[in-house]
This record gives C-alpha cells, sequence and structure tokens, in this order.
C-alpha cells in the first residue's frame, strides 16, 4: 500500500518548491552538500543575517539533512540526463512530501489495527488522510509540517507499543523520533507533556514511580541531546543557542487565543473542518475511544490540544498563504484514526449517508487544491484588496479559498487552450534571469502574467511538457507510473 500511495503522490506532485519556506529549506541541503555550511543565498531566499556576513534559514535543520539523499539524487540524474543540476535537484527533493505522506498513512492504518480496527477500515481510513484532507495539498509542497506530524505520530505509535513488551527500548525510539521532529520544528516541544503523563500512565501500579523515573530519564535524556543538537545549529549561525533565526516579527505570540481557535476551527478561509469536512465525523466517536482506550486518547489529546493553543495566540496563525488551517496538519492523523472507530460501527443507513457525502465532499476539496497551484488565488486577491486581503480571505465566506479556487482552476482551463504561450512562458523561465521588482506588488503581478506554473494545471508531467520534453517520453512516463499503480492495487 505503501507504493501504492507513493506512486499516486508522485504522479500528482509538482515537481518544484514553490514556497518561501520550502526553498528555505532547501537552499540549506544545497549548501551543506556544495559548500560543508548551512548559509543560503541573501537575496530572494527566506533568510536571517547571521554569523560571518551570510545569510541563514530560520527553519529547523531536520528536514534539510533528511533531504540530502535524494539532493545527491538530483545531482547524479542531472549528470546522467544531461540537465541542469538546479532543476533536477529541486525535482527530486520536491519528492520528499510525497514519501512522507505516505508513511504516515501506512502509520494511521497500523495505528488502528493496533486500536483492534479491521483492514476493512484501516486501510479505507488511511486512503482517506492522503486523498481526502489537506495532507494531499502539503504532499505537493516542502512544508516541514508533514515530516513533523509524521515524526510526533510515529512517537505516539512506538510509545504506545511498550505496553505489550520491550519497554525501554519502545521508549527510546519514541524519544528518539520526537527528538528528530524538534529538530524539524522547535514547536514539536508542546507534546512533550503529553508523552510525559503517558509514560506515567502505563507503568506498571507495583514499583510505579520507580518505573516511572526510569523511563522518564531516559526519554527526556534523548530530547536533551536533540535540543542541546539545537543548541549547537543555532550557535553556529547566530551565536547564541537560543537565537533560531525568527525576528521578533514572525516570533511573536500576541494573539488573542479566542480568535485564533475561531480561525482555525470555525472561520471560513481557515476552518479544519470546512478544508476537512470529512474530520466533523470524528466528533462522534469521542466517548467510544475515551471508554476503550482511555490513556491513548488522552494522549492524541493532548498532542492536538497542545499544537491548537500554541498556534492560536502566534503572531502568523493563518501562515498565509497556505492551504487551510497549516498549522493543525499535526492533528489531522489523530482525528482520522477517530473516525475510524466511527466507520468500523456504521450500524444505520442515514450514518452511512452522510459519511459518503462527507466523503465525496472532502475528496473534491482537496482536488480543487491541487489542481492549479494554491497561490494563485491568494495572489488574485491581495493584487485587488492589497492591505484587507487577508482579512478577506479568512473571514469573508464569498472570499474563502474553497470557493474562489474553483474560479482559478476555470482561469486555467481556458489558460491551457494557449499551448504555444505556455510554452513561451516556460522556455522564458529556462533562459532568461529573474528580474528585480520594487515591491512585492509587481512581483507577484509578474507571477500571474508571466509564470508558467502559476498559469497551468500543478502537475510534473505537464511541466515537461512545456519545457519542451518529448510528448512521447511524457506519456511513456505516465504510462508505466499508471500501470504500476493500476496493478499495485489489484
Amino acid at each position: 500500500m505503501f507504493l501504492s500511495l507513493l506512486t499516486f503522490f508522485i504522479l500528482t506532485a509538482p515537481g518544484a518548491i514553490h514556497e518561501a519556506d520550502g526553498i528555505s529549506m532547501y537552499e540549506v541541503t544545497k549548501s551543506i552538500i556544495e559548500k560543508g555550511d548551512f548559509s543560503v543565498p541573501s537575496e530572494n531566499v527566506l533568510g536571517t543575517p547571521g554569523l560571518f556576513g551570510k545569510s541563514y534559514s530560520p527553519f529547523g535543520i531536520g528536514q534539510s539533512i533528511l533531504a540530502i539523499p535524494l539532493y545527491v539524487l538530483g545531482k547524479v540524474l542531472a549528470a546522467g540526463v544531461g540537465l541542469e543540476p538546479r532543476f533536477m535537484t529541486k525535482f527530486t527533493v520536491s519528492l520528499f512530501n510525497p514519501i512522507v505522506t505516505a508513511l504516515t498513512c501506512i502509520l494511521i492504518s497500523k495505528f488502528c489495527q493496533r486500536f483492534g480496527l479491521s483492514l476493512k477500515t484501516s486501510i479505507p481510513i488511511s486512503i482517506l488522510y492522503g486523498l481526502g484532507t489537506m495532507a494531499w495539498n502539503y504532499s505537493k509542497t516542502f512544508f516541514s509540517d508533514p515530516l513533523a506530524g509524521l515524526l510526533i505520530l510515529g512517537s505516539a505509535y512506538i510509545i504506545s507499543l511498550s505496553i505489550n513488551g520491550k519497554y525501554m527500548r519502545n521508549i527510546a525510539l519514541s524519544g528518539i523520533l520526537l527528538g528528530v521532529a524538534v529538530t524539524t520544528r522547535i514547536a514539536s516541544i508542546v507534546a512533550i507533556p503529553a508523552f510525559l503523563i503517558y509514560l506515567w500512565s502505563i507503568s506498571p501500579k507495583s514499583h510505579r514511580l520507580e518505573r516511572f523515573l526510569r523511563s522518564v530519564t531516559l526519554f527526556s535524556s534523548i530530547i536533551t541531546f536533540f535540543l542541546i543538537l539545537v543548541g549547537v545549529y543555532n550557535y553556529v549561525r547566530f551565536g547564541s543557542i537560543f537565537n533560531t533565526g525568527y525576528t521578533y516579527e514572525y516570533a511573536g505570540f500576541e494573539t488573542p487565543l479566542l480568535q485564533g481557535l475561531y480561525g482555525f476551527l470555525l472561520s471560513s478561509g481557515r476552518s479544519v473542518f470546512l478544508f476537512n469536512p470529512i474530520l466533523i465525523l470524528a466528533l462522534i466517536p469521542i466517548p467510544k475511544m475515551f471508554r476503550e482506550h482511555r490513556k491513548e486518547f488522552i494522549l492524541f489529546s493532548l498532542i492536538v490540544v497542545s499544537h491548537l493553543i500554541l498556534y492560536s495566540t502566534y503572531r502568523y496563525w493563518h501562515s498565509n498563504p497556505v492551504w487551510g488551517p497549516r498549522y493543525m496538519l499535526v492533528a489531522v492523523p489523530y482525528l482520522m484514526i477517530l473516525v475510524g472507530f466511527l466507520l468500523e460501527n456504521l450500524k444505520t443507513k442515514g450514518m452511512a449517508i452522510m459519511v459518503a457525502f462527507l466523503v465525496i465532499l472532502s475528496f473534491f476539496i482537496q482536488v480543487s487544491s491541487v489542481l492549479v497551484i494554491y497561490q494563485r488565488y491568494y495572489y488574485d486577491i491581495f493584487l485587488k484588496y492589497e492591505d484587507s486581503y487577508l482579512e478577506k480571505i479568512i473571514y469573508e465566506p464569498r472570499y474563502s479559498p474553497l470557493i474562489g479556487q474553483w474560479r482559478e482552476i476555470e482561469f486555467v482551463r481556458q489558460k491551457s487552450l494557449e499551448r504555444g504561450l505556455l510554452k513561451a512562458m516556460a522556455q522564458k523561465q529556462l533562459t532568461a534571469s529573474e528580474p528585480q521588482f520594487e515591491s512585492s506588488k509587481e512581483r507577484i503581478a509578474h507571477l500571474l502574467q508571466s509564470n508558467v506554473f502559476y498559469n497551468s494545471f500543478h502537475f510534473w508531467l505537464l511541466y515537461l511538457y512545456y519545457f519542451g520534453f518529448p510528448l512521447k517520453m511524457i506519456i511513456g512516463i505516465f504510462s508505466v507510473l499508471l500501470l504500476y499503480l493500476i496493478r499495485r492495487w489489484q
């Protein structure tokens, strides 16, 4: 199932990195390989001035290191086919989150089975996560949220197995995964109390305090080791173990809690339930999971709530421009597992109809986000309203991306008929140097008018066609991947 899901996510991947965060982390990977340091270009890349007059990415080092094998693969392939390494390495690194998302799907299935749910439930739940939630959209990015979510989920899964034996080994493995999550996104530290509470709950009643102290000492020592690595990484870049590179502009936590909660749960432009309607079903089996798996339910709840509260107070809780509540992606797997408890015990026709409706609705919402690059709609609204555009997108239903994205799809559909124009755009991007702009408004207007990624459907095989690759080769690649996917499913 992993290979089937991975093939699907690769088929729908863009083959490029567009978001500022992703480009910044890619440049760190590139710098490690090419220059042996952590610096990023000072122009056109998100970075913070640091030591030695260099600029450094403010994001965690974890994902940049884990992407090194894909970067090296890109260099090897580029040398083999005669392409510029900068294109091939971005392509191979962009496949990082398809791999991560496919692994997350498998882990969700394993967790469902761990709770006694049947394969007839656990497999559809994992597929619904991949195709019916915003995870599909984020598989097309190089954001670090999918990786952090996978690592925390993996940590929770392994530590939950401690009840069945291999207690200390599982605690060590769980600590390692959570530690890597911290190096990926420092905000992952908010999940640590949830794991400590869980360790207390699973400690044997005989000698509970002694066993708890032993397990906490091991778990905390491992987390401390990774925190030291984060501190060292900060020090070599900025001269302080506490300076992550986030400037005050991006590091504030003064958003009123209720405003952030409303945004994540109810707003028309960021609600986790509107962008992932299937998750509404997670509210129904809460009592059942609480009765049957109370310890794990508390672990799940604390992980979800800790992230929800943290990001609800974050200055840029909306993480604009993104698809849906990006910072809540880490919570989606736990909610999908709850949905599994409902699907396992569907008893009425009415409930089955509601489930089917929400599944179909969720799927089509995600389809809208993967057909066309989601930034296009944000940029359109920005050019029209500038300073007030974000308020409109988040809080005014008629400006919600859930509606606006379909207009962009229609625009791109019409634009796709002008194949000659799109090919000319692509060729110009290959040969011309990136122009300089006096304002972000000029840059955005240029992207919408002259960048092939913003004027065609968002798939790498289609981009190959516009960039001049032979059509027979593209059809051959597509056919091989599609036939493999069909055979794997059979």
